[in-house]
């Protein structure tokens, strides 16, 4: 699912973003906005957390690659409004079936830019 109810892109113990802690990396808004990036709570065990920075609207798609480069999911994919928004993962992949404990990879792409890749580890 997506919220776009974070103000600003929050440290890992923020309860009110419901980020879990230990974040592989931080995006935060700078004077004009927030930047363009992604960040994942990590490890997962029951669900995963990506806040995602948007300094435009574009259209976002993000979705998950297991370690071998295989599709996994798709999380996201429609345009997303300037600002702070946050999606989860439930650890299923797209046939329902849960992801097995290991590395992956969430990736975000979205209109003209580069894709930011991101690693994480879903754990049982």
């Amino acid at each position: 699912g997506l919220d776009n109810d974070c103000d600003a892109m929050p440290d890992c113990a923020d309860p009110d973003c419901g980020a879990e802690p230990a974040c592989a990396v931080a995006v935060e808004p700078g004077p004009a906005g927030p930047a363009f990036g992604l960040a994942v709570s990590n490890p997962l065990a029951e669900r995963a957390v990506f806040h995602l920075g948007m300094p435009e609207p574009a259209r976002a798609r993000l979705e998950v690659f297991d370690v071998a480069g295989r599709f996994v999911t798709r999380i996201l994919d429609r345009t997303l409004d300037p600002g702070m928004h946050r999606a989860t993962w439930d650890g299923r992949g797209a046939d329902g079936g849960g992801a097995p404990p290991g590395v992956y990879f969430a990736r975000l792409t979205c209109d003209g830019r580069p894709p930011v890749v991101r690693k994480f580890a879903v754990v049982r």
